[in-house]
């Protein structure tokens, strides 16, 4: 059951300070479909045509509305819950009757992850993915994803032999991984090295995209490995829930005046992001209808390139107020606490509203990785190239998580 007290990534634009960046975006009725046809890109070599927008976890009514809309590519995983998870995808496909080849279908897999598959956690990677099927209603999926894979993963031979076991039953056809650190372009260049991988999924937004990154993704775009970017406004949603940087308003104020196109904050970010030419599509958890509709406008939009700079520049000033899981305090705290991934769970805790997810995952965490193993050193605050108040965040997330 979805949570009553979810906040969605519009909550903040709707507040008055927000609604000067907005230029009167907030508070306007549901936008309606488009009439022209959702703008598409090749994925790489998989040769999969997907729309510029695909589609991440979401209810039942929200897939019904992103279909509806033309968005033809669908992220999941097993791990998900069942309201957003395999099994409704399944149930909306089948009650829509979609032919099968119109829609791209992605699914995960992580070891790590098994227990809390339900109602069978299953054995093996080849076994998962069987189950996936079942939940999904289909005989094969388009991409099997590694999920959350670092660099050391990406040359894992019980991934590999699964896949290919599974590709020659017909079961999948290409495989990808997906990075959720800050450290993805470590993870994309090992990915690359190996050749075994047809996509890869990235943390991608103009608030910490890294040259080294931009270097990287120019790259699998040589090798013709499909890039699909995700997180595009996940540090906003941090920034909504959190308000710590004094210069976020009064830089939100000043880019009012001059912004001239009609979008809103969330909207300029998915345009900055795939107008970077490696990126094929950008994919988003929509939390209603709504953000649905507002992020499809979006994705036809190109910013010029001065457009492209300045909005960096404010994404820069806005970084200061979250975290980005770049990694510094991790290495500074004594006791190895994760911090980055506790920070990752709290946003899904208190901006997503996948409050269950948020436990699941923070209780996978060893004893001494997780928030009570605090020693209050205050290292992880000097480390902290943003200046945040780290150990105020663990207390928040042991409190919530634990």
């Amino acid at each position: 059951m979805r949570d009553s007290n979810r906040m969605t990534r519009r909550t903040f634009i709707r507040g008055a300070s927000a609604a000067a960046f907005a230029a009167g975006c907030a508070g306007k009725p549901t936008p309606p479909l488009p009439t022209e046809p959702l703008p598409r890109r090749t994925l790489g070599r998989t040769g999969l045509e997907i729309t510029r927008l695909a589609c991440g976890s979401v209810g039942e009514h929200v897939l019904h509305a992103a279909l509806d809309a033309g968005i033809n590519y669908i992220d999941t995983a097993p791990c998900y819950p069942d309201w957003r998870g395999e099994a409704t995808i399944g149930k909306v496909l089948k009650a829509r009757k979609t032919p099968r080849d119109q829609i791209v279908i992605a699914t995960k897999i992580k070891k790590e992850h098994f227990a809390r598959i339900r109602p069978t956690p299953p054995k093996g990677y080849v076994e998962s993915v069987e189950q996936s099927l079942k939940r999904l209603g289909t005989d094969y999926v388009d991409i099997l994803v590694q999920h959350e894979a670092e660099f050391e993963h990406m040359n894992d031979e019980e991934v590999l032999d699964a896949f290919a076991k599974l590709k020659k039953a017909g079961k999948v056809r290409f495989l990808g991984a997906a990075n959720h650190s800050h450290h993805g372009s470590y993870a994309l260049d090992a990915a690359l090295e190996s050749n075994d991988y047809d996509m890869f999924m990235v943390v991608y937004n103009p608030f910490d995209a890294a040259q080294q990154l931009n270097e990287v993704l120019h790259r699998a775009k040589e090798k013709n490995v499909g890039i699909l970017a995700m997180k595009a406004v996940m540090l906003l949603k941090g920034a909504e829930h959190r308000q710590q940087n004094p210069n976020f308003i009064k830089e939100m104020k000043r880019r009012a005046k001059e912004q001239r196109r009609g979008l809103n904050l969330y909207q300029t970010s998915i345009a900055w992001v795939l107008g970077h030419d490696p990126i094929a599509s950008v994919c988003i958890t929509y939390g209603n209808v709504q953000e649905l509709r507002e992020d499809m406008a979006a994705s036809a939009v190109q910013l010029s390139a001065l457009e492209r700079i300045q909005f960096q520049r404010y994404a820069r000033v806005l970084r200061g107020s979250v975290c980005d899981w770049c990694g510094a305090c991790l290495a500074a705290c004594p006791n190895g606490i994760a911090i980055p991934d506790i920070a990752r769970f709290s946003l899904y805790y208190h901006v997503v509203g996948d409050r269950d997810r948020a436990r699941e995952e923070y209780a996978q965490l060893q004893r001494e990785q997780k928030a009570a193993n605090c020693a209050d050193c205050g290292r992880c605050e000097k480390a902290c190239p943003q200046h945040l108040p780290v150990r105020g965040m663990l207390r928040e997330a042991e409190a919530s998580l634990a």
